[in-house]
């Protein structure tokens, strides 16, 4: 049984490939996005149980990200996880600013990535929510 729905936003296509497959792994159903409009649009049609987004991306960065999920009623309690080389130029605290739960580096170890969905999907309560 699938632990939880991760929507999974990076433009690079094989950190997209290598972060989807370490989460279905971990039994994680996983919808892919490339930037942050069509995360929105995914996020409308199948809303998932926690967004992870990486922060510097052409189209809708995911700073925009999370203050759209964020101003939305529909996505507002959705944990926010980004996962980003840009934490160095201040993207992080702007990324916190717009609501993004919390930051990870890159290069991310497959076991800090889970370990972070898994406790802010606990903190959260949504799987629970679910039944």
């Amino acid at each position: 049984m699938p632990e939880g729905t991760v929507l999974l936003v990076d433009d690079d296509r094989d950190t997209l490939a290598l972060y989807g497959l370490i989460l279905e792994t971990f039994g994680f159903r996983v919808l892919p996005a490339e930037n942050g409009r069509t995360a929105l649009e995914v996020a409308a049609e199948d809303p998932p149980d926690i967004v992870v987004t990486d922060l510097a991306m052409p189209v809708m960065d995911g700073v925009e990200l999370c203050a759209r999920l964020r101003s939305d009623p529909s996505t507002r309690t959705i944990p926010i996880l980004a996962v980003s080389g840009q934490a160095w130029n201040g993207t992080d605290e702007r990324a916190r600013s717009a609501g993004c739960d919390e930051v990870l580096l890159k290069p991310c170890l497959p076991d800090r990535l889970v370990e972070a969905v898994g406790r802010l999907l606990g903190r959260s309560g949504r799987l629970a929510a679910r039944g």
